[in-house]
């Protein structure tokens, strides 16, 4: 078991203190700023000897002047005098830091190598840091937004947390599922080049949250074998789900990684085995970790199932549907005979009953067919999930007005047969109908965007959900 970093003083801060802070646009300042608007009822120190008030707070001259030890210390002053104000910063009392400040390990040189070493051994004596090279720590929950970079709006409350190497994707994958599937985040972070607190340092403390049931991360430096193992079957007991998405896979890509947070990637499958074995989700791009971080969101994830029906009124999402299960690793079971029959009943003359199933054009005319034919599909037997291919993006002139009469369908079935839909729109680009997607929301419903996205991400987490079935199958003894 690795020693455990109290990350508390950083993720849920009271009392914060800026060094760096000015009246100029300084990264300083925006984190001053993030958190004069984000509704934090703690307490906000800027520290500057140029300034008496700064935004109306008092501006202290000096680290030795603000008149409490501080949960976290943000620094945004030149990488030289980082380590000095660090060292003054543990004798103060300070309880974390996040160090916004580049040029240490990800930068050429003596010099910046040997701030590095100066750094590191800063954090051997405990003092648990977010950095450097990075952009901060956000909780949604409590408006401790000790961030430099700009936030998605609305800011939601919710129970997924999110850390990334990456400063930029942090706002990619928040703004996407924010904004664009309206989510809440529990906590942001960007840890860049991880120097102090890990990626599974901030896994683990999530896993013994209550208030995240879902992390993601994106991670140019894999932790040990030993530890993922230990951090999937910790997830794995806590009914936590964890989706990683690794930098560095390539040559070319683990070159960019050093020179980006100084990480030093796996090289070939050994990481994704490690990945699997510890039931941790491995996602291959930024559009798949947001569809499979959507998926294990909304309703309840332990119901999804590699064997599905693909349901749609356009024929060539059936073809390309198909395709594109098929790929990820689903299986199209055979309809049941009651099953095909039933929609022999309700579809016309020149529409063929088989799996994937197209309701044609007729079911936006006729509104017998969707609600007999969905009745139908759940009840087969051989079919664990229905994956429904709907128009859901935002619409214009009128367009797609059967929609709320469909969602009026699935709003009557039971809860256990809403449990085993996925809704999904086959274009992965645009913008989702939010009405609709709210509604989905509240029936449990996931949403993805994207046929090869959604058939991926069904796959991926029902692989999952059959690993965790043999993680927790009882050992049976040897006699």
């Amino acid at each position: 078991m690795a020693q455990r970093i109290d990350l508390a003083p950083l993720l849920e801060p009271t009392s914060v203190g800026i060094v760096g802070v000015s009246t100029r646009p300084t990264r300083g300042t925006k984190v001053l700023d993030n958190l004069l608007t984000s509704g934090f009822s703690g307490r906000i120190h800027p520290i500057n000897p140029k300034y008496e008030t700064i935004a109306g707070l008092p501006c202290h001259p000096s680290l030795a002047d603000v008149p409490e030890p501080l949960d976290t210390l943000v620094v945004a002053i030149p990488a030289a005098g980082v380590p000095a104000l660090l060292r003054e910063a543990c004798t103060a009392g300070t309880r974390s830091a996040v160090i916004l400040s580049s040029g240490f390990g990800e930068a050429p040189g003596a010099a910046a190598r040997q701030l590095d070493r100066q750094l590191r051994e800063i954090v051997a004596s405990g003092m648990p840091i977010c950095g450097p090279n990075c952009l901060g720590v956000v909780n949604f929950a409590t408006g401790a937004t000790v961030f430099s970079g700009p936030l998605p709006q609305p800011r939601l409350a919710g129970a997924i947390a999110l850390v990334s190497q990456s400063g930029g994707h942090t706002a990619d994958i928040s703004t996407a599922l924010m904004e664009g599937r309206g989510l809440g985040l529990h906590h942001l972070v960007s840890c860049g080049n991880q120097v102090g607190a890990r990626v599974d340092d901030y896994l683990a403390y999530w896993i013994d949250d209550p208030a995240v049931s879902i992390v993601a991360a994106y991670v140019e430096e894999l932790p040990p074998r030993e530890r993922l193992l230990e951090l999937g079957a910790a997830a794995a007991k806590r009914e936590t789900s964890i989706v990683l998405l690794r930098g560095g896979t390539s040559r070319a890509g683990r070159g960019a990684a050093a020179v980006h947070t100084g990480s030093r990637p796996h090289k070939g499958r050994a990481g994704s085995d490690a990945l699997r074995d510890g039931a941790i989700i491995e996602a291959e791009s930024l559009d798949e970790l947001v569809e499979l971080v959507a998926l294990l969101s909304v309703g309840d994830p332990r119901r999804i199932r590699s064997r599905v029906a693909i349901v749609s009124g356009g024929g060539g999402e059936t073809v390309l549907g198909a395709d594109a299960a098929l790929r990820a690793g689903l299986k199209l079971p055979r309809l049941a005979g009651m099953t095909t029959a039933a929609l022999r009943r309700l579809l016309p003359d020149y529409a063929t009953p088989r799996n994937p199933i197209d309701l044609t054009g007729t079911v936006y005319e006729d509104p017998a067919i969707f609600p007999g034919c969905l009745d139908a599909v759940l009840a087969d037997p051989a079919i664990e999930l229905v994956l429904w291919k709907e128009a859901l993006k935002a619409p214009t002139n009128g367009r797609y007005p059967w929609v709320s009469g469909f969602l009026d369908v699935i709003a009557g079935l039971p809860a256990e047969q809403r449990s085993r839909i996925v809704a999904y729109d086959a274009m992965a680009g645009g913008t989702l109908n939010t009405a609709a997607l709210a509604r989905l929301g509240e029936l449990g419903i996931p949403v993805l965007m994207g046929s090869d996205n959604a058939m991926r991400a069904v796959a991926k987490v029902a692989s999952r959900n059959v690993g965790l079935g043999e993680l927790n199958r009882p050992t049976r003894s040897r006699t």
